[in-house]
């Protein structure tokens, strides 16, 4: 019977195992590292113009539709009250802002890079030609820290409303 010396043994045992000794020492006399975090994270949104988006009550025809989506940092902030202005400018509470004229049967897609640890929330006002219910000319959703969110939204009519991802039919993707 053939003998092994130990210390060989031992050697290939920790060279196979892809760990060497000093990376062994190295966590037993300091611990496991500490996890890296990104800095950043997506916050992306897709919005699906119907087809009868921006249509008057009585008639036929669709007509385009002005938006604004802004990307915030602070649940507090507040777009323009005259949604027929122009997008609001840039402030500190604001990470991005960007205007998009949407028809009928058309997708855009709306993505930022927003701080990993912070909350961010996605705003979406249209300026329809004819004001529906309060409240349903502006959308906010919120996207929570430390994960890449994908929210999915639908304007027609007079109407922005989240579409849940669990709702019946084919369901858009955030790029």
């Amino acid at each position: 019977m053939h003998s092994k010396n130990p210390l060989l043994v031992l050697a290939t045992v920790v060279l196979l195992s892809g760990c060497t000794l000093g990376d062994a020492a190295r966590v037993l006399v300091s611990g496991m590292p500490q996890r890296i975090l990104p800095t950043n994270r997506a916050a992306s949104l897709t919005l699906f113009a119907g087809p009868e988006v921006n249509m008057k009550e009585g008639e036929t025809i669709s007509r385009p539709v002005r938006i604004c989506v802004y990307t915030h940092l602070a649940e507090d902030w507040l777009p323009p009250l005259d949604l027929s202005a122009k997008c609001a400018e840039s402030s500190s509470k604001l990470v991005k802002v960007e205007e998009a004229i949407l028809v009928a049967n058309r997708v855009a897609n709306f993505s930022t890079r927003v701080p990993y640890q912070e909350n961010a929330w996605i705003t979406v006002t249209a300026d329809f030609i004819q004001a529906g219910s309060v409240g349903n000319n502006i959308l906010k959703l919120k996207s929570p820290a430390e994960i890449d969110t994908c929210h999915w939204a639908r304007i027609d009519k007079n109407v922005i409303a989240e579409v849940s991802k669990v709702s019946p039919g084919i369901q858009p993707v955030c790029k």
